[in-house]
């Protein structure tokens, strides 16, 4: 990494990059794909911590694989695809029942109606930003 910001500051990527994490960027589709890099893994977050690790039939928790994943994308959730094989393998509608109970207060926000509103809102404010 030390070398792709030596390679950056003599390519000029720095000034693109600066623009990004202030958001002024001057080209919104780029603004708006750099925004969804992090909506995209909370997302995933939703779906993937609003079940207990007993109530999914994992043996694999899920945490470690969506902290990775808000740096390293969805490439950090590609070990815990493969990892994680329920017991009990029954249609896809089974496995998602959204009113069951949470145990940890993780996942009673990741399975909260407002947290989905919010990141909904976000993604189509981003989107709506990006075509203007």
């Amino acid at each position: 990494m030390p070398g792709c910001g030596y390679l950056g500051s003599h390519l000029g990527v720095t000034l693109c990059f600066k623009e990004l994490v202030t958001l002024q960027s001057k080209e919104p589709w780029l603004l708006t794909v750099f925004s969804w890099l992090g909506i995209y893994p909370a997302i995933f977050a939703c779906l993937l911590l609003r079940k207990s690790v007993k109530a999914r039939g994992s043996h694999v928790p899920a945490w470690p694989f969506v902290l990775l994943s808000f740096g390293l994308g969805a490439f950090a959730l590609l070990p815990y695809f493969a990892w994680s094989s329920p017991t009990y393998r029954g249609s896809g509608y089974e496995c998602l029942s959204f009113g069951s109970q949470r145990e940890s207060g993780i996942g009673r926000v990741a399975a909260h109606k407002l947290t989905h509103v919010i990141l909904l809102l976000l993604i189509l404010g981003t989107g709506f930003y990006a075509v203007q």
